[in-house]
């Protein structure tokens, strides 16, 4: 069996991720809609918050990026405070009473 693993199209050199406001949480949480999960909305987000090359580029293309980019970028966004992930989320809402999903 011949497995081969096909090269990236697109293979970004830099990344600027800027600091978010309340109006790039609002704005992702449109992009992404009410249903969707937690890649979904890191996704959207990044769509809002970041550069690519110098170029913002859309919420569609955001999700096509390559697994392993998106994940790089969902640790930057985590390590550098912009979202929570999904272990403090659980952990501040059992902090405040709040029901935790499971």
């Amino acid at each position: 069996m011949k497995i081969t693993v096909a090269k990236d199209e697109k293979n970004y050199k830099e990344v600027v991720i800027r600091k978010g406001t309340v109006e790039d949480i609002i704005r992702a949480a449109q992009l992404a809609g009410s249903t969707a999960g937690e890649v979904e909305q890191t996704a959207a987000l990044l769509s809002v918050l970041a550069t690519f090359d110098g170029q913002q580029i859309p919420y569609e293309e955001v999700k096509k990026l390559p697994f392993a980019d998106f994940l790089q970028l969902q640790e930057a966004l985590t390590s550098k405070g912009l979202i929570m992930s999904q272990k403090q989320f659980s952990s501040l809402s059992k902090k405040a009473g709040l029901p935790v999903q499971k």
